[in-house]
């Protein structure tokens, strides 16, 4: 995370860690034994908010140009790798 902005965490969860370091923009949240099976993101727009969605190795998807000003639903479950599609973010590859 880049922004202390609206919705983001603004103090270390109560198990967890703020990393901040000084040649970086980048702050890191740690641990905090938290889940969540679902996270609502809001997406920006061309003006404000340009994200950019990476899962390494895959290059970067500009989401904030297939979803402007939007809410997408990140879900995240448990399974066997045998179980998980090869589902790919379009644009993705």
């Amino acid at each position: 995370m880049r922004s202390q902005g609206a919705g983001l965490p603004f103090d270390a969860p109560e198990h967890g860690r703020f990393i901040m370091n000084r040649n970086s923009p980048w702050m890191i949240v740690q641990g905090g034994r938290r889940m969540e099976n679902r996270i609502i993101y809001r997406i920006g727009a061309d003006e404000f908010g340009r994200n950019t969605w990476q899962l390494p190795p895959s290059d970067p998807v500009e989401i904030y140009r297939r979803f402007p000003s939007k809410r997408v639903f990140i879900e995240s479950s448990v399974k066997r790798f045998g179980d998980v599609p090869d589902v790919p973010v379009e644009g993705a590859y």
